[in-house]
C-alpha cells in the first residue's frame, strides 16, 4: 500500500488493491504441490488468487514513469531448490524410461533365429542353444 502514493490516503485494513496493478508473476492463480513418493507434482486452481509475499504494485496509471517500475522478484532458495530437485526426479524418470524402451528393443524377438542372435554372447556352457534340425 506504501506504493500507491496518493495525497490525503491513509490505507487501512479494509483496503485493497486490484491485481491490474501487479505484474503477472506477483499473483498466484493456483497452487502446487509436490508429491515425493510419485515424483509428480499436482496443482489445483485458486478459488480467489492471491498474492505473493512481497509483491509491489508497480503497474500504477496517472503516476510518473519512475513510480511505474518493473519491479523484478527473486525465487526463495527454498522454492529454487524445490524446483530444481522436481527437475532432476522427471529428468531421471525420463532417463530410466529411455533406458527401459531400449533395453527392449534391445533383447525382444519374434522368432527363434532371432533369440538365438540375442543370445550368441553367452558362453555355450552357460546356456547351450538348442539347434533343431528338422
Amino acid at each position: 500500500m506504501r506504493a500507491i502514493r496518493r495525497d490525503n490516503f491513509t490505507p487501512t485494513s479494509n483496503h485493497r488493491v486490484c491485481h491490474q496493478h501487479f505484474q503477472l508473476e506477483d499473483i498466484e492463480w493456483e497452487t502446487s504441490l509436490f508429491n515425493e513418493k510419485t515424483g509428480t507434482t499436482l496443482t489445483a486452481k485458486l478459488k480467489r488468487p492471491r498474492l505473493r509475499k512481497g509483491a509491489i504494485p508497480t503497474k500504477l496509471p496517472n503516476t510518473p514513469s519512475y513510480l511505474s517500475t518493473t519491479a523484478t522478484t527473486r525465487e526463495s532458495p527454498d522454492v529454487r531448490r524445490k524446483r530444481k530437485k522436481e527437475a532432476e526426479i522427471q529428468a531421471t524418470i525420463a532417463k530410466r524410461n529411455e533406458d527401459y524402451m531400449n533395453y527392449q528393443r534391445q533383447n525382444s524377438f519374434t522368432n527363434l533365429d532371432e533369440l538365438e542372435s540375442k543370445l550368441s554372447f553367452l558362453d555355450s556352457y552357460c546356456l547351450p542353444l538348442l539347434h533343431c534340425h528338422c
